[in-house]
């Protein structure tokens, strides 16, 4: 499950990675960098100096209002979370959820594409990019991803998007494949 989780973060957040850091300004770049890691001084039974990874600073960042520099600061750290231990995962999935339901470019876009999504049940997700008010494909992407793990909205695979509902609404039963037999002659 939790493996999951995490490698739909990486796909989510992959591109924006890329993406932020070639649109980051000096100043953000340089912090989000330096935010990277820190070290501790806690030592682990076999007294070597860990390494605490920099999302357990995404709390103060969230305190000061800097949301955009903890939404970066997550999706940098959501690549190295594939080969991370089964506790450090449900940590960084739990502050993942607690910080959608929190940022405010969630709630805005949340906003925007909820009446759409109640007049038009299963709306493709892609058809909704352009609703939101965000112009940043990735950034539509994780709304509607964290939506569903939040329990906002429901999303079904439909091709190369999904179609989304409100809660509640009546999901039609996906359409059956038929599977055609070639007849030897």
């Amino acid at each position: 499950m939790f493996e999951l989780l995490i490698g739909g973060l990486v796909l989510y957040f992959g591109y924006h990675f890329v993406q932020g850091f070639i649109q980051a300004k000096g100043k953000r770049k340089a912090q989000a960098n330096r935010s990277h890691t820190r070290k501790s001084t806690v030592r682990s039974s076999s007294q070597e100096q860990n390494t605490l990874p920099a999302w357990l600073d995404v709390p103060a960042m969230m305190e000061r209002g800097d949301w955009d520099m903890a939404r970066l600061t997550l999706q940098k750290m959501a690549y190295d979370y594939l080969k991370r231990p089964p506790e450090e995962k449900r940590e960084f999935t739990e502050l993942m959820k607690r910080f959608a339901a929190q940022d405010p470019l969630y709630r805005q876009c949340i906003e925007a594409v909820g009446p759409l999504i109640a007049a038009q049940p299963g709306i493709k997700q892609t058809a909704l990019y352009d609703h939101m008010p965000t112009h940043d494909v990735e950034e539509a992407r994780y709304v509607l991803y964290f939506a569903h793990e939040l329990g906002h909205v429901v999303r079904r695979k439909k091709g190369n998007s999904y179609e989304v509902f409100l809660p509640g609404q009546d999901i039609p039963a996906p359409a059956v494949k038929r599977i055609r037999k070639k007849v030897a002659v």
